[in-house]
């Protein structure tokens, strides 16, 4: 993500980390390539999304609880915040380009999440696969790139954070 930050600061209009700034970039369609990929993969990470998602159930389980519910409450809900802000208004080109494969890797993780969650007999680790298959819904949402799913993928967050 800081490669992709950097890169897209060398071509914003007045050369500033102003998010605004970041909103005016014309950049070639050639270039949202690697930027979406970039920026996916680490807001994927964060979320977690399939297959970027190996880290959450061995934290769940090894983590307090109450880092757990942290966790699950607030901190994966800033890679969807993040892809509402960046992907889709910073680097809408890629997003029309590479979203239907990334709304695969959402899908699938989904389905996969959903039958990991279900073998479960440790509670953190359902807890885990639980919210990676949430989390995939909300990508999913967010990678439609229609209003409704913006707003469901907002609405989930918000409401979430509440």
């Amino acid at each position: 993500m800081l490669v992709g930050i950097i890169y897209l600061y060398y071509h914003t209009p007045d050369q500033s980390f102003a998010l605004s700034s970041f909103y005016n970039i014309k950049l070639p369609g050639r270039n949202m390539n690697g930027l979406f990929w970039l920026l996916f993969i680490a807001f994927a990470v964060k979320m977690p999304l399939f297959p970027f998602h190996t880290w959450q159930p061995d934290t769940y389980e090894q983590a307090p609880t109450a880092t757990t519910m942290v966790l699950s409450g607030v901190m994966v809900k800033m890679g969807v915040l993040g892809m509402i802000r960046w992907l889709a208004p910073v680097i809408p080109t890629g997003l029309w380009l590479w979203g239907d494969a990334a709304s695969f890797l959402c899908m699938f993780g989904m389905v996969y999440a959903s039958l990991l969650a279900m073998r479960q007999d440790d509670l953190k680790r359902l807890v885990a696969y639980s919210s990676i298959a949430h989390m995939s819904l909300m990508g999913l949402a967010v990678l439609s790139t229609t209003e409704t799913g913006l707003q469901g993928g907002h609405h989930s967050n918000v409401q979430s954070w509440n």
